[in-house]
């Protein structure tokens, strides 16, 4: 979780830290070393729609023998590499005209329907070409383009697996295909298609800026700026790809240089409503409060229907503003986009400042339902459940009760919400389960903290969740046992009820972690490591066991990573010394993908 004002132009993934806790019996290390043979080359992503035609030949074949219209056809390719769609269209149709076989006048045509946003029409003729040439892999890429378009993502995956089928180096297949998998929440299966993407096609700069995009959701913002730069050196004109790595970079908190792409983004495209919210939400994080809000108003003038820039005007301007007008710019962006999880989040945020806690609360169950997975609005919840009424400590001591809560009890005494003590814990353990983090980051998070670095509310919060540590402990020693005897299926059971119970356990991850291994489920294994290592930087095993799963799956930048960082740990350690040497030879052969 990245706290407060986090812009959802790219869905960032949450960044975590650590806490240690100890005391708990560990299973074994399972001792192993990277095999000596040749692994899978890892590196990571793409974007679709690229205009260039994809091969349609392998290599030796020979080219086919000229055919009536494909003077049309190359007047139809010069028209479109023009942005002249129309001019295009009408070329390719008469290709298909004087010669109603000819499979690519139907393919181009196709795609230079796509060029409309005409999907409908696209596919249409591209089922045309397919049914004079089955082969033709370009009409399958085509078609996949088109299905992603239209939102059919399992569709378009199908047909540029059919496109790589048919040209296993087709690498603008490999490339959207990677990007659509991506959009689908397949990240581990999306990484390996546009390594093959870039391997295939290094000067591909589509793939770089995808790429890029994916790990920037992934919230990987170093590997993301290295991708942008590498793009950016074979467009250095591309003021996407500035604004793209100036807000990666400002995720980074690099913000000198971020504003200085963001800068450049700008002078490139000063129409581009995008660039100048991205330079927004820079200039908030450096604290220049006033040029951020100057910002958001050009972007907004620019685009007036810019969901994202009212969002995040209305929440920065709301820190200083108690009027109505910022509530007006986050009910505006609701308006225009009622699906976006953050809008709601914000808006809660600010009925949560204004002690408005019903309303708040409201917005961040409609943030939860959106994205379950949002550890902000499961903290943000919380908060608001703990302030809204705390009838418990108010029994013996009625002065806790806040002043709002007892107008409201002098009303109705049961709007004091007597489970919402309950209810604060249980999202407090989302999460916890979700991001953790020691609690001095929680305290941190906290708006209404009293003092930096402290939080009464958090540390209310902290006192709840203790109270279930020890039935976490016992479900870990049921779990351990369960797995010595091979029965993972109840002893992941077991670890589940251990994490519900309570989420800082590292030694309850790790082990389960080594079932899903062992079970080979490895993305659930790396999920469980990593969660061990967010808990405890310094757990050895829990490296080295993940960097064996990352070798198994192909990922060989993660895994020689965590061998490198086992042995600063454990500068002895022959299994990791072994192991990334291995690694380390595989990459200087150019292990293939």
């Amino acid at each position: 979780m990245t706290a407060f004002l986090v812009p959802r132009r790219t869905v960032g993934a949450m960044a975590v830290a650590a806490g240690t806790l100890a005391g708990v019996v560990l299973l074994g290390l399972v001792r192993e070393v990277v095999a000596a043979g040749p692994a899978p080359r890892f590196f990571r992503l793409p974007e679709p729609g690229s205009s260039v035609f994809p091969p349609d030949s392998l290599p030796g074949q020979p080219a086919p023998p000229p055919q009536p219209g494909d003077a049309e056809l190359r007047q139809g390719v010069a028209a479109l590499q023009q942005g002249k769609a129309d001019e295009a269209i009408a070329a390719f149709a008469r290709a298909a005209q004087l010669n109603p076989r000819n499979a690519q006048a139907y393919n181009y045509l196709g795609m230079a329907r796509l060029a409309k946003d005409d999907c409908d029409k696209a596919l249409a003729d591209l089922a045309v070409a397919l049914q004079l040439q089955p082969g033709l892999a370009s009409a399958r890429f085509n078609r996949g383009f088109a299905l992603y378009r239209k939102g059919e993502l399992a569709k378009a995956i199908a047909e540029y697996d059919e496109a790589i089928r048919l040209n296993p180096n087709y690498a603008a297949a490999y490339r959207d295909r990677g990007y659509v998998r991506s959009l689908a929440g397949s990240f581990r299966e999306a990484l390996p298609d546009l390594a093959r993407a870039v391997q295939l096609n290094p000067k591909d700069q589509a793939a770089y800026v995808s790429r890029g995009v994916v790990l920037s959701q992934m919230g990987d913002w170093d590997a993301a700026v290295a991708d942008y730069t590498q793009a950016l050196r074979l467009d250095p004109k591309d003021a996407a790809t500035w604004t793209d790595r100036g807000y990666a970079r400002t995720m980074k908190n690099d913000l000198a240089a971020a504003l200085a792409d963001l800068e450049r983004g700008v002078e490139l495209a000063p129409q581009e409503a995008s660039a100048y919210f991205c330079r927004g939400f820079c200039q908030f994080r450096k604290g220049t409060t006033d040029r951020a809000l100057a910002d958001y108003n050009e972007a907004l003038r620019l685009d007036p229907e810019y969901a994202d820039a009212y969002r995040e005007r209305g929440f920065l301007a709301a820190q200083k503003d108690d009027s109505p007008k910022p509530l007006e710019d986050l009910d505006r962006a609701l308006k225009l986009a009622k699906d976006d999880p953050m809008a709601w989040l914000r808006r809660g945020m600010v009925f949560a400042k204004r002690s408005q806690f019903d309303k708040a609360l409201a917005d961040y169950d409609e943030a939860v339902r959106l994205e379950p997975d949002s550890a902000e609005a499961h903290f943000f919840r919380a908060l608001a459940y703990l302030r809204r009424g705390d009838i418990q400590p108010a029994a013996a001591d009625p002065a806790k009760v806040r002043p709002d809560n007892i107008q409201r009890a002098a009303a109705d005494p049961a709007k004091l919400h007597p489970d919402d003590i309950q209810r604060a814990a249980a999202d407090y353990k989302e999460v916890l389960r979700l991001d953790p983090h020691p609690v001095e980051q929680y305290r941190a998070w906290d708006p209404a903290a009293e003092k930096p670095g402290q939080s009464k509310a958090v540390d209310r919060l902290e006192e709840l969740l203790a109270k279930t540590k020890g039935d976490a402990q016992a479900h870990y020693l049921k779990g351990v046992a369960l797995q010595k005897e091979d029965k993972l299926d109840a002893a992941i059971a077991e670890y589940d009820e251990a994490v519900r119970a309570y989420p800082r356990l590292p030694e309850v991850h790790y082990n389960r972690g080594l079932a899903y291994r062992k079970k080979g489920d490895l993305e659930k294994a790396v999920s469980d490591y990593t969660q061990a290592i967010d808990l405890d930087p310094r757990f050895v095993n829990a490296y080295a066991n993940r960097g064996f799963t990352y070798y198994k799956l192909g990922e060989l930048d993660g895994a020689l990573a965590d061998f490198e960082r086992v042995l600063a740990l454990d500068p002895q350690n022959a299994d990791a010394k072994k192991s990334r040497e291995i690694i380390l030879k595989l990459q200087s052969q150019g292990a293939p993908p």
